[in-house]
């Protein structure tokens, strides 16, 4: 699924189609809740502690729907801080994004049955193209290092319940380390091991030398109008879902 980088990315273009003033004065809390789904990686969880979206079966739409069955005490934005509201909203930004992801790029092109199914190197290459869309939206964010400064209060006032604050500010601090504008393809290396657990550093190194006759193979089926699309549907996927959610909390 797509990375924090492309997260952040995502969440600033959903922030502006949405046109909220919620979003304007707590940016940094809405930023750092589009992050905060991969959390679950920090703490060890499975998914769908955090997604609340089965990778192989659901559609669109589940994701946001389940974090507000498992948590009902955060369907009703008016008796939230404006911070938690904020926080909620960018968290749904990574819902959406993962989900369009998962069904419109992963399912159609990586998963079973796609065009680069039967390559024995698909859950590669489907990393490698995440990491290279995460390090181009990194270059193309206009002042993610403003964007990341936000950030770094984000933890203030912000409760939701299923996440232990403790926990919150401590992942924090690892996101605000890692959305950097640099990405180096070293850093690729870990996703190659948790990819392909049973490889040693030989391979590793074959595997980062070939990133790009990978992503050449990538491109050869995922054209650019592909992700345009994919970018596009999950951003008025949010815009539908958070003006749905705001209005029944009536914040303004």
């Amino acid at each position: 699924m797509p990375n924090l980088g492309l997260h952040i990315g995502f969440a600033l273009d959903c922030g502006r189609r949405l046109g909220h003033s919620i979003v304007d004065e707590h940016r940094g809390a809405f930023l750092f809740g589009s992050t905060t789904p991969d959390i679950r990686l920090f703490a060890g969880w499975e998914r769908e502690r955090t997604h609340f979206f089965k990778l192989t079966t659901d559609p669109c739409g589940v994701g946001v729907e389940g974090l507000f069955q498992a948590n009902p005490n955060l369907r009703k934005s008016e008796r939230l801080s404006r911070e938690t509201v904020a926080f909620m909203l960018g968290y749904m930004t990574h819902l959406h994004t993962d989900e369009r992801w998962i069904v419109q790029v992963f399912r159609q092109f990586f998963g079973e049955g796609s065009a680069l199914s039967k390559d024995p190197m698909v859950q590669v290459l489907d990393r490698a193209f995440q990491f290279d869309l995460d390090r181009r939206e990194r270059k193309n964010i206009d002042d993610l290092e403003g964007a990341i400064d936000s950030m770094r209060d984000a933890c203030n006032r912000v409760e939701v319940g299923f996440i232990d604050g403790e926990l919150l500010r401590q992942w924090l601090g690892i996101a605000v380390g890692r959305v950097g504008r640099d990405l180096p393809w070293d850093r690729f290396r870990g996703m190659v091991h948790r990819v392909r657990r049973d490889i040693d550093e030989t391979e590793v190194e074959r595997t980062l030398a070939a990133v790009p006759e990978m992503l050449e193979k990538v491109h050869a089926h995922v054209n650019e109008a592909e992700m345009s699309a994919f970018r596009e549907n999950a951003i008025q996927d949010f815009v539908a879902s958070a003006t749905d959610y705001l209005g029944q909390g009536q914040v303004h």
